[in-house]
């Protein structure tokens, strides 16, 4: 016969006594582990669940311990040098204790899954840790052991009294209690130590043989312990008087008993019925029976809301949905934020379902309060009319549902933000020259609607030289004064624009000084000279950029060039430079070197007078 088959007594009868009629509707979830999976252990922290497969085997001798991942469908598992029957995390030390068939007690390390400490002779059935103290209890064919779970060093045991078998063992530390059940087959009972010094503190008689199905609750003082028996009594025992109080009828042969303070529910599980009795821990009533496929055999609550429950004659894990659980928000974001008249909202949301539930999200938007029309999504443009201004309080509302239940309604809000304006500015000119006056025109926006004011800072080769703020939106600069922009300079301008709280990123304008074309007049020295007269041409020139000017003189007589150069004089009494009548013309060209300028001037030739 199987080790642990032996051990819990009549299970190869039960296997083919009760069929597996059951509500399968109830086990959301399984995992194929090895043989007669037994005892059942979950990490808190990361929810990895350990299985000791009682019949296990691997090649090299001894057995096998499942680790399932309830995100993966794929087992893993390690070896051991002996079949495991129990197991027990310590969460805050990252050890696992796991008692063996060959009565070996090991310390596994959760995040390596290597065996750390062995010890024979010291733990072979029941296995329970103080989180305080994180002493180890380990019950073994002959008595007790007691473990250091930090260094996993045997500090001592305890010898059961001759006839006594103590099998499941569970604690209350704030009472300093030890409870074990005591498979006397003449005087079963529940035997009651005291874990600072071991000591005897009662030995409670019971009707019936009891195993593995033991919870203690510390808040109301109560054990439950299960005779193994098909008539499955669940006896309650006062903490504080040490008496039998109540008997509650549970199912056959009761294995496993796992307390969910929480809720206030005492999990019972019958191998022989192939069921869980779900007790009501105040009222010690039987509120549900909730049928298996497979007979169970230890189980553990999980975080994700699920009891987990070993499949002893399936070679499975099962997770049991016990009640459905609404879905739970997590948090609610709302990004961007802080968020602008133009932004759009968008809500992020995080939740789960304890029973692993498909989520549907139900959103609704609100503005200071009030539900804004057809916003149900999750995500709010607010550069829509009505969605959110400047001020305004936005504010989304989630709501989820597993097709069941909904959760309770999580919220989260932004206020809108001022919207800093936006500004563009032109030059009317952007070659200007140097007295020339140029204007910069500016165009702005803001989301809010706000009034705006600008501020034009105008800068030649960078250095500022005038800086005016107001309503309008223009600005003029007069390059004319000393300093305002030369020849090759070059004119900026920047503007920003202001709401009253926030302005604009700054925009900016420039402008290259060119070169200014000169100026010239000229006049003659007579406008009626006679044949023989000497004219003399007088110019007058200038240019904005102080540039040397040369001046050209082209001389004309009636239309035709006579005589070009430097020379301002021109003589009439040279033959052809002039008769009566002939009209005689000058002009003038002024050259920077860039840029020329001309005028001219004329006069008619007299008779000479006698």
């Amino acid at each position: 016969m199987r080790r642990l088959g032996a051990i819990v007594g009549l299970a190869l009868v039960l296997n083919a006594a009760f069929p597996g009629a059951a509500d399968a509707a109830s086990v959301a979830q399984t995992w194929t582990v090895d043989a007669e999976p037994f005892g059942v252990a979950v990490d808190p922290r990361d929810g990895r669940v350990f299985v000791a497969n009682s019949d296990s085997f691997n090649p090299r001798g001894g057995g096998i311990l499942s680790i399932i991942d309830p995100r993966s469908p794929t087992p893993t598992a390690i070896a051991l040098v002996s079949r495991p029957v129990m197991s027990v995390v310590d969460p805050s030390l990252g050890r696992l204790f796991v008692t063996t068939a060959s009565n070996r007690f090991l310390v596994i390390a959760l995040e390596t899954m290597s065996v750390q400490n062995e010890r024979p002779d010291s733990g072979g059935l029941g296995v329970a840790v103080d989180q305080q103290t994180h002493r180890v209890y380990a019950t073994w064919s002959g008595g007790l052991s007691v473990f250091d779970g930090a260094t996993g060093l045997l500090l001592t045991r305890l010898a059961s009294p001759v006839g006594d078998a103590w099998w499941a063992v569970a604690l209350d530390s704030s009472t300093h209690r030890i409870y074990l059940t005591n498979v006397n087959v003449s005087s079963p009972s529940l035997v009651v130590l005291d874990d600072r010094d071991l000591s005897l503190v009662a030995n409670i008689p019971l009707p019936e043989l009891p195993r593995f199905a033991l919870a203690v609750d510390t808040a109301r003082q109560l054990v439950y312990v299960s005779g193994y028996t098909d008539a499955g009594h669940l006896y309650v025992i006062d903490a504080t008087t040490l008496q039998t109080t109540r008997t509650v009828q549970v199912g056959s042969f009761p294995i496993s008993a796992t307390l969910v303070p929480e809720t206030s529910r005492l999990y019972v599980s019958n191998i022989g019925s192939r069921s869980l009795s779900v007790v009501d821990a105040a009222s010690l009533e039987v509120l549900q029976t909730i049928a298996l496929p497979w007979q169970p055999g230890q189980t553990a609550l999980h975080p994700d809301g699920r009891l987990y429950v070993a499949g002893f004659d399936a070679r499975l894990l099962g997770a049991v949905v016990l009640t459905n659980s609404a879905p739970l928000v997590d948090s609610v974001t709302l990004s961007p934020s802080p968020a602008r008249t133009n932004d759009v909202l968008q809500a992020s949301v995080a939740a789960h379902d304890a029973d692993g539930d498909a989520i549907t999200y139900s959103y609704e938007w609100l503005r200071n309060g009030a539900p804004i029309a057809g916003a149900t999504g999750s995500s709010l443009d607010l550069s829509v009319a009505g969605n959110g201004d400047r001020g305004d309080t936005v504010t989304v509302r989630v709501i989820l549902s597993d097709g069941q239940t909904t959760s309770a309604p999580a919220t989260a809000s932004v206020v809108v933000a001022d919207t800093a304006p936006n500004v563009s500015v032109v030059l009317d000119v952007t070659s200007p020259t140097t007295n020339q006056a140029i204007t910069a025109s500016s165009t702005a926006s803001d989301a809010d609607g706000d009034a705006l004011t600008y501020t034009f800072t105008w800068k030649v080769n960078f250095v500022v030289r005038s800086t005016t703020s107001g309503p309008n939106a223009s600005s003029s600069f007069d390059l004319a004064p000393a300093g305002n922009g030369d020849r090759g300079q070059t004119v900026s301008v920047e503007v920003v624009a202001s709401d009253g709280t926030l302005q604009s990123p700054t925009a900016s304008a420039s402008a290259l000084v060119v070169n200014s074309t000169p100026t010239v007049t000229v006049s003659l020295s007579d406008t009626s000279p006679q044949t023989r007269d000497v004219l003399v041409a007088t110019a007058n020139a200038q240019d904005a950029d102080a540039d040397p000017l040369t001046l050209t003189y082209t001389w004309s007589v009636n239309g035709v060039a006579r005589q070009t150069g430097t020379s301002n004089s021109f003589d009439l009494a040279v033959k052809g430079n002039g008769d009566n009548g002939d009209v005689v013309s000058v002009t003038v060209t002024a050259s920077d070197g860039t840029a020329s300028a001309t005028a001219s001037a004329s006069a008619t030739v007299t008779q000479k007078r006698h």
